[in-house]
């Protein structure tokens, strides 16, 4: 039976959406499905929209710069209502105006006129937002008065906040429906891992306008707590700018972790059952990624040992042997950025190789060697792409030859033949521990019933005086089939883009550690 995929993977920021990641996806991998992910971000609407049948409502407001803009606003079949700030407050408004001159004053537009349309709770993903006014300019919106020294400030702003002694909001808009808030953000209001300091700089604050934000926050939180009592539990308070704050305090909103929520409606722990591997992931993968995001909610429904993750830049120092990673195949960041249905195929592909084809394979690359090759390196098995041209380390992805290339400070031909006189030179054979196996794609970890190759005829025939073995697998097997062989051997990471625990400097160092620390091979380098 052919195993089915699940494909949830959040939006690669700046780059592709997550809806247009899980329709590329299941376009390469056979039996999958795909939703659009969110956190409550940024594409929280399009979640909604294929979770959901819905109406559309557009709702005229304005921006976090006081320009006209329109919402959408979307409302199910059982009258819940769904909206995402960053429509009306996004990134995109972020250059308008400085920090403390943007205003939350459009999401409370929104909320006044959706009063007329009788719902009966409303969920808003609250993420992705250019503003940090702490909703100030929301509560202005529903009616709040703000005072200093007894005169009222109309349309405040966050510049304002430093010098207001009052606050009233006795006077704030009924609504007549429960509010719902969406989001990853757990951070607190104020202090070094509040609103201000962890995400203003983005924002486009400067370390001056950051101190002054913090100050804003803190005179705002001392009024506030003059009329509302129940404020301890801060989860949550510092997200979209601080407006996780006042809806959770003032318009008495429950705070939901965007991923959680998510998942809960696609009515994942039913739904698991019909598949046999998830596919997630983000753009940016790091430490965070594992708490309260995409990839941490997936990972607390899913077994690892079936959960795939796809990224375009792996930060994480996590172990990556409890799932299967699948980085782009590249260390530059802005090519990942900006081409990333490229890679995306690359690892689609790889996917599809990985899991759903199983064939037995013969080795069909001769040893590359010759009678005065001195350092013998060794592979697993040749990859797809080696067999295909018909020479070792050919994938585009794997680091073997840029490596070598720092190594000797030499730029190394693309073409197999500029390759083998570049070898030859540095008196370097290449072959693989495994002649013949069974194995999915190129994936080391699926190969079976592995035979050996024939090492001994490389080593009677030449110089050997040292074997440097590449990756994990090619470790075990070489241990398995040839340990008794009588020749220094060093056993050092692998070169392949998977390997992401490891960079490119760091296995450039390993490498040629390991090369020279015999002088006199070589030629005395």
């Amino acid at each position: 039976m052919k195993p089915r995929f699940l494909i949830l993977v959040d939006s690669f920021k700046n780059s592709i959406s997550s809806k247009d990641i899980g329709l590329l996806l299941s376009s390469i991998i056979p039996n999958s499905k795909y939703f659009p992910i969110s956190d409550g971000g940024e594409r929280f609407l399009d979640t909604i929209k294929a979770i959901n049948i819905c109406k559309v409502i557009k709702i005229k407001t304005i921006s976090a710069c006081y320009k006209e803009v329109e919402a959408n606003v979307l409302i199910d079949e059982e009258n819940n209502a769904y909206f995402e700030s960053s429509e009306v407050i996004g990134y995109k408004f972020k250059n308008e105006l400085s920090i403390l001159e943007r205003s939350s004053f459009g999401i409370g537009e929104v909320l006044k006129e959706l009063n007329k349309f009788n719902i009966n709770k409303l969920y808003i993903g609250l993420g992705g937002t250019s503003t940090s006014d702490v909703g100030v300019g929301l509560l202005s919106s529903l009616g709040a008065k703000f005072y200093v020294s007894g005169v009222e400030i109309e349309r405040p702003k966050m510049s304002d906040l430093i010098s207001v002694d009052k606050i009233d909001l006795s006077v704030l808009i009924k609504l007549n429906y429960e509010i719902s808030i969406v989001n990853d953000v757990t951070n607190p209001l104020l202090g070094k891992n509040g609103a201000n300091f962890v995400f203003a700089k983005q924002k486009g604050a400067s370390e001056e306008e950051i101190e002054t934000l913090e100050k804003c926050f803190g005179n705002f939180e001392k009024l506030v707590r003059r009329q509302v009592y129940n404020i301890e539990n801060d989860i949550g308070d510092g997200s979209a700018g601080g407006l996780g704050f006042t809806f959770k305090h003032i318009l008495n909103a429950h705070y939901l972790q965007g991923i959680d929520f998510i998942l809960s409606l696609i009515n994942i722990d039913k739904i698991k059952k019909n598949y046999d591997y998830v596919i997630t992931g983000e753009g940016r993968l790091d430490n965070q990624s594992f708490d309260g995001k995409v990839v941490g909610g997936i990972l607390n429904h899913f077994a690892k040992s079936k959960v795939i993750i796809v990224t375009g830049q792996n930060l994480t120092s996590k172990m990556n042997n409890v799932f299967t990673l699948f980085p782009t195949y590249t260390d530059n960041v802005e090519e990942s950025i900006n081409n990333p249905k490229v890679y995306l195929k690359q690892i689609g592909s790889d996917i599809k190789n990985k899991f759903c084809i199983v064939k037995r394979i013969t080795h069909t690359l001769p040893a590359f060697y010759n009678e005065d090759s001195e350092i013998l390196i060794l592979g697993s098995f040749p990859s797809e792409k080696s067999r295909s041209e018909n020479f070792y380390y050919m994938h585009r992805g794997n680091r073997f030859y840029r490596i070598l290339s720092d190594i000797f400070e030499e730029t190394i031909p693309e073409s197999v033949s500029g390759r083998k006189k570049f070898l030859s030179k540095h008196k370097i054979a290449l072959y693989d521990v495994i002649d013949e196996c069974e194995i999915v794609g190129s994936d080391d970890s699926s190969i079976t019933n592995p035979q050996p190759t024939n090492l001994k005829e490389i080593i009677s025939r030449s110089r050997i005086k040292k074997i440097i073995v590449n990756g994990k697998t090619a470790e075990f097997y070489f241990k398995k089939f040839f340990n008794d062989i009588d020749i220094p051997k060093y056993f050092l990471p692998s070169t392949s883009a998977r390997n992401a625990h490891f960079k490119l400097n760091e296995l450039v160092n390993a490498y040629k550690t390991t090369i020279f620390d015999h002088k006199n091979i070589l030629n005395n380098y």
